[in-house]
């Protein structure tokens, strides 16, 4: 009975499904009609999608072309931009290489969003593969939205940041105003050296960007992450372990800075170097020599050892320059003084208003040192000067007859030259003969 019922069900099924399909050919075929016509206008707007594609993308190698040329013959006179204070930091060749990569990075952007857009809305065109282009837009629209999501949750975080870096900044100013008006002594404070404002300002500076970073680290975006707490550990780890002796150097060059033991463009004397001084910094501190050699010290070196300058107060006292000869107890002292302040006298730049004086510095077994003491105003030339001075005793010296032959020279006169030159003997120079005697 049941095979019965359900071979009459199914005939019953099937005789009306065939005089639909019987009465509905027709519209079977139009059907079919209309989704050609569909297909053909969508593979027309994916051809001219293409079309349209290539020729953008012509235009833009045509345009980044003349970009080029004109960059390559003006760019680098009409553009300029990378100075700082009218000083060049790019050369111009460089310069045209800067500009060439960002329009290049300009161009690939564009090419990048152009091939994106075509192949979204080439996906888009047919059915069959409008998932694809959902897909693609998903990728990009999700960071998009978090990246603006965030910006738009960061802005009053940002707001505030700006609002601390705009009070801080004038507030700089108003610190520079300060110490600039204490440099140039138009407010005095007693016990404040004019020399100290910009370095007190430099640390006044140093603390008070330190104070504002502090405010405004919480508000900084990753700030409370522990990837950007390791960072910070990480970085407090290796400035602690490396930046010993340069903290060494740094607290050294404050104490200098607060010492006034020199400032530039004195001559002084820095760990057996002597120079004028070029450069002065909290870490190192550059000397120049008298053959233009720059010797860097580390402040941390200059603060262990003693320290001479020559030029504190030369302008206004005088630098007392002296050098030291040894002549025998054969020559009068009396003589030998005259000869050195004469001598002294001849030199350019000492200053004759004050009277050189001789000191007798030793009794020593065979020669008497004699200290020749001249006043010089400027202590940068003391090399010159003492060159100079050397010379003149010399000659002086040569003119009067006297040898210089000691510390350890001697001669037995046999008729042998005198250590005078040449140029300058004259026959009372002559030593006298041994003298013999015959007795019986």
């Amino acid at each position: 009975m049941k095979a019965i019922k359900l071979a009459l069900s199914t005939m019953w099924a099937v005789v009306p499904i065939r005089a639909v399909a019987q009465d509905s050919l027709p519209d079977i075929r139009q059907i079919y009609k209309r989704v050609n016509v569909e297909l053909a206008l969508e593979i027309f707007y994916a051809v001219l999608l293409t079309v349209v594609l290539i020729f953008i993308i012509k235009v833009l190698k045509r345009v980044r072309k003349r970009i080029f040329l004109w960059i390559e013959h003006h760019g680098a006179e009409k553009i300029n931009i990378v100075k700082i204070k009218n000083v060049e930091i790019l050369t111009d060749e460089q310069e045209v290489r800067l500009y060439k990569f960002v329009v290049n990075l300009f161009y690939f952007v564009i090419l990048g969003i152009l091939i994106f857009v075509y192949f979204t809305s080439e996906f888009s065109i047919f059915p069959e593969t409008k998932y694809i282009a959902e897909m693609l837009y998903g990728y990009v629209k999700q960071p998009l939205v978090f990246l603006g999501k965030g910006a738009v949750d960061y802005f009053p975080n940002l707001v505030f940041i700006i609002i601390i870096i705009t009070i801080a900044h004038y507030t700089l100013k108003v610190i520079h105003f300060f110490f600039d008006t204490l440099e140039r002594q138009v407010l005095k404070i007693n016990g404040f050296h004019p020399e100290w404002s910009q370095p007190t300002f430099a640390l006044v500076r140093i603390l008070f960007v330190f104070f504002v970073l502090v405010i405004i680290f919480p508000y900084l975006p990753g700030s409370d992450s522990d990837a950007f707490k390791g960072i910070s550990i990480f970085a407090g780890v290796i400035f602690s372990m490396g930046s010993s002796s340069a903290v060494a150097n740094v607290i050294s060059g404050i104490v200098l800075t607060y010492m006034r033991p020199f400032r530039e463009g004195d001559r002084v004397e820095l760990d057996k170097t002597v120079g004028v001084v070029v450069e002065k910094n909290l870490l190192v501190t550059r000397l120049r020599t008298i053959k233009n050699v720059d010797v860097t010290i580390p402040n941390s070196l200059i603060l262990n050892h003693h320290i001479t300058n020559y030029s504190a107060v030369s302008k206004q006292l005088g630098l007392w320059l002296n050098t030291t000869i040894t002549i025998g107890y054969d020559v009068p002292w009396r003589q030998i003084h005259e000869l050195l302040i004469t001598a002294a006298e001849k030199t350019t730049m000492i200053d004759t208003s004050t009277k050189p004086f001789v000191l007798q510095t030793a009794l020593n077994d065979f020669y008497v040192s004699y200290q020749i003491n001249a006043l010089l105003r400027d202590a940068a030339q003391m090399d010159n000067v003492l060159s100079e001075l050397h010379k003149n005793i010399q000659d002086v010296f040569f003119e009067a007859g006297v040898e210089i032959m000691s510390p350890h020279y001697s001669a037995l006169r046999d008729g042998n030259a005198t250590a005078i030159p040449e140029s300058y003997f004259r026959p009372e120079h002559s030593g006298k003969g041994f003298i013999f005697k015959n007795e019986k």
